[in-house]
């Protein structure tokens, strides 16, 4: 059937419509031959160097719940014991900012190469807890609280992130280490009888009077390999938590050594944890403990991540992956089909010698005087494309980046960051291609369209995220934005987007504009009526469902690691199914613009930009879904917080797809009315 039917295509043209899928070829191929690759390694991630006696700093940053998805700042957990000294601030980047981070260097003294097995951070120069560490009744009612939301504690060691070690079976029934990232501030009492969760460790059926214990007490297990250039040096290359609740004796401490831990308190043969109920007036004296030890292993310190990120479950991105492919296969298929048709019909059309009588004046070919009509509302279509193309460049760009293991998880907001600076800079794109194609629909207002351009969509995401701002300022969350950092955001937007965006607008100025390739009539030609399958409604609904089938399993796990305080890093998966996405949207984009125009029905234009862009839709009704029936969030101002988030999220989809299919059906058309000999 190829071999018959391609006599007419011509070189370019095969090319155009073959080179994507030939690229993907080659890239499902590289992942083929090392399902690892899909595990970028981070670049430039160099542990520090140690010797025996260095002190090793410990930096506290957090603590998250699943149950609120708000952070807050470890520091601000009341009577936490904390260095006496102002200068315990560490610097970072915008990205750590925007996530909620605040590190701080803590009291823990941690000597390289040191074991011991349990020090009293309360007697420790220069910390200060609670006065005469007395936790008052307000300071355990605090305490309760996040313990009962199950709040996660997050340190970081030589930019290795705290964390307990798991042992899972992957579906080979092998067992497989993980990190689960932070450990658990606390934990509710439970029976003996409930069932225990296998995410928290905790029990699911928490009684309503159970006793909340505090997590006083931590072993640090830090895991270390020996240089092999300098023997008396060593790498961190693991940084393992062991939390426990003690109840200690305080009189006893008062007694003894202050700086040793006293004997803790005992009932029946078993050591008593360290509640946090506030049932004695005049609260409870706490005192926080740490252990430390050294383990020597031979775990490369390029591979000391893995753990971190380690898919016990990589098969499900493969299944996800194919059945793209299988996707975009068909979807391939039916637009080869109607290349080789319109190429058939052209090739007949413009016969020299064939008459009238044999033409077939039928479908797309009635439309020529008017398919290049300018639409309505010309500004705002110009806008969005250019604002389309701006987001499509940016998200390019930033997973090549992360592919390479450039923006990988253990740099720190780096992938946030650069997303950002990138965003402004590539508004010299969308300035280019929305002045250029509002001067294609005839419009003369050029600056208005550069200043609408500039301000239009950075200016919704923006009121959306100081709105979502305010919110987590009023519950005192770390995620909550400085002042500072949005100068930095305002200046960044006004001092390199819009400069950038009116740059674009005079280069694309200073371009030829083509003429169109057939002309438009004067009188538009009156559309017929036409089934329903083929109105505006049900193309635009149904065109952006194959897109998102495409991205399905890759949004489930992106909203798994964004929700769930997991790391994603399975970007090789990502840069193909992105790929595969976008050509989706081109394909589909084409399917049913080509079917339009068989109809009759030259307004194409918004139609063409919304057929994909549907598939935001799509992934917002995802997301909703999985707030229902994966998360357990009960408070107003956490899914005032999810629902914010996935609108930007969705509103960055809805421009980047519908300029995809956008000029993708504008290139289809152009194409097949370039070759239509009209008198």
């Amino acid at each position: 059937f190829f071999h018959h039917t391609t006599h007419n295509m011509d070189a370019k043209t095969l090319r155009v419509l073959l080179s994507p899928h030939l690229v993907l070829i080659i890239l499902f191929l590289s992942l083929h031959h090392d399902h690892h690759g899909a595990l970028a390694s981070p670049v430039g991630d160099r542990p520090s160097t140690f010797r025996k006696g260095d002190q090793v700093p410990l930096l506290v940053n957090k603590i998250t719940s699943l149950h609120t998805q708000i952070p807050f700042r470890y520091s601000d957990l009341p009577g936490i014991c904390k260095l006496s000294t102002t200068t315990t601030n560490i610097d970072q980047n915008m990205g750590q900012t925007l996530m909620g981070d605040h590190y701080e260097l803590s009291p823990y003294n941690i000597t390289a190469l040191h074991d011991f097995d349990c020090a009293v951070l309360n007697a420790a120069p220069n910390v200060v807890c609670a006065p005469d560490d007395l936790y008052s009744e307000d300071d355990l009612n605090a305490y309760t609280k996040y313990i009962k939301q199950e709040y996660q504690v997050h340190w970081m060691i030589d930019n290795l992130e705290s964390a307990m070690l798991k042992t899972l079976t992957d579906r080979f029934n092998n067992p497989v280490q993980i990190y689960d990232s932070g450990f658990p501030l606390g934990f509710q009492a439970y029976h003996p009888d409930d069932e225990i969760s296998s995410t928290t460790g905790f029990s699911d059926q928490q009684q309503e009077n159970g006793d909340m214990n505090l997590n006083n007490h931590v072993r640090i297990n830090l895991l270390y390999k020996i240089n092999e250039n300098d023997p008396t040096s060593f790498s961190i290359t693991g940084f393992e938590i062991v939390p426990s609740s003690i109840k200690w004796d305080y009189e006893d401490w008062k007694e003894g050594m202050p700086g040793t831990c006293p004997d803790p308190v005992s009932k029946n043969g078993e050591y008593v944890p360290q509640t946090v109920n506030p049932t004695a007036a005049g609260g409870d004296r706490i005192l926080w403990t740490y252990g430390v030890s050294w383990e020597r292993t031979d775990i490369p310190t390029a591979d000391r991540w893995d753990r971190y990120w380690q898919n016990t479950d990589w098969g499900v991105d493969w299944v996800g992956l194919l059945s793209s492919v299988m996707i975009l296969g068909f979807l391939s298929g039916l637009v080869i089909m109607i290349a080789l048709r319109t190429l058939s019909d052209l090739h007949r059309y413009n016969q020299k010698n064939i008459s009238e009588d044999d033409i077939d004046e039928t479908g797309w070919k009635l439309v020529h005087g008017d398919v290049f009509r300018s639409p309505s509302h010309p500004l705002l279509l110009s806008v969005l494309v250019g604002s389309g193309v701006q987001v499509l460049a940016t998200a390019t760009l930033i997973i090549l980046f992360a592919l390479f293991g450039l923006l990988s998880p253990a740099h720190r907001g780096a992938l946030i960051t650069t997303g950002i600076v990138l965003y402004n800079i590539m508004g010299l794109f969308a300035g280019m291609v929305s002045s250029r194609l509002y001067r294609r629909f005839k419009g003369l207002l050029w600056k208005r369209n550069a200043l609408v351009t500039s301000l239009a969509f950075p200016g919704l995401i923006f009121i959306l995220f100081f709105i979502i701002n305010m919110t987590l300022r009023g519950q005192h969350s770390s995620s909550a934005v400085p002042a500072t950092t949005f100068i930095k955001l305002i200046t960044l937007w006004l001092g390199l987007n819009v400069p950038l965006v009116f740059c674009g607008t005079y280069l694309s100025l200073r371009m030829p504009l083509p003429d169109d390739p057939v002309p438009t009539n004067q009188i538009p030609r009156q559309i017929p009526e036409t089934v329903w399958y083929r109105r505006s409604w049900f193309s635009i609904l149904a065109g952006g469902v194959l897109p998102f089938g495409v991205i399905f399993l890759q949004w489930f796990f992106i909203l798994l690691c964004l929700w769930n305080d997991r790391f994603y890093n399975t970007f090789g998966f990502l840069f193909v199914s992105f790929i595969i996405f976008v050509v989706t949207c081109a394909e589909i984009t084409i399917f049913m613009g080509y079917f339009q125009l068989c109809g009759e029905d030259y307004h194409w234009w918004w139609r063409s930009f919304f057929t994909a862009s549907t598939s935001s839709l799509y992934v917002f009704l995802y997301s909703t879904f999985y707030f229902f029936v994966r998360l357990d969030i009960s408070s107003p101002v956490s899914a005032f917080v999810y629902f914010g988030y996935t609108l930007i999220i969705a509103l960055f989809v809805f421009v980047l797809t519908g300029s995809v299919g956008f000029y993708a059906c504008y290139f289809f058309i152009w194409r097949i009315f370039a070759s239509v000999k009209v008198a």
